[in-house]
């Protein structure tokens, strides 16, 4: 099962499982404007989300910015005055545990569009339900492999697409529902009420 067809297999139904759950005022594509910067605020460990960063710089100018757990009130503020500048902000996700980030996302609310980017399992969106809910678009990648950021940076710009597909329809239902259709299961019931 280790041969290199099987890895190349798996590589490429990753690939295949990106999927675009939002998509509000065709955010998506962004532009290709190395003039006008684009903020990138990573959640998780230093370095995991590199790829991703790395190839957005091809196409846009980024500046980089990490939240960091249990940041103090003013820290957060203080992050919500930085990212308040600029015309696009992408929250890329690859710490799965966000409850130490929760009095973050609890007050983000910046007036330019959003663009969130999970780079862990679909269920991990529901810990910061609410600003997820607000996003102009969602992007859910399963996994923060470097073949998969990389793909997904691409997607962002138009450079290729997204072809994964939820396995129920919504009908033109919100996020917040896709939330609470997909894992109704969870703990989280009450966020669907």
């Amino acid at each position: 099962m280790n041969s290199p067809q099987a890895r190349d297999l798996v590589r490429r139904l990753n690939l295949a499982a990106i999927t675009v759950l939002n998509n509000k005022d065709h955010v998506l594509p962004l532009h290709t404007d190395k003039d006008q910067k684009i903020a990138l605020l990573e959640v998780g460990d230093p370095g995991e989300t590199e790829a991703l960063a790395k190839q957005m710089t091809r196409y846009a100018s980024l500046v980089r910015f990490r939240l960091r757990p249990k940041q103090t009130e003013e820290e957060n503020r203080r992050l919500y005055d930085s990212l308040a500048i600029y015309k696009r902000v992408v929250v890329a996700v690859s710490e799965q545990r966000l409850a130490s980030y929760q009095p973050f996302f609890t007050k983000f609310a910046p007036d330019a569009p959003v663009v969130y980017l999970f780079f862990t399992p679909g269920k991990m969106m529901l810990q910061i339900q609410r600003a997820v809910s607000h996003a102009s678009a969602v992007v859910l990648a399963h996994s923060h492999n470097t073949d998969i950021q990389r793909q997904v940076a691409d997607v962002l710009f138009a450079k290729a697409t997204a072809d994964g597909r939820l396995s129920a329809s919504l009908g033109g239902q919100s996020l917040r529902k896709l939330l609470c259709i997909l894992y109704l299961k969870n703990t989280a019931f009450h966020l669907c009420r």
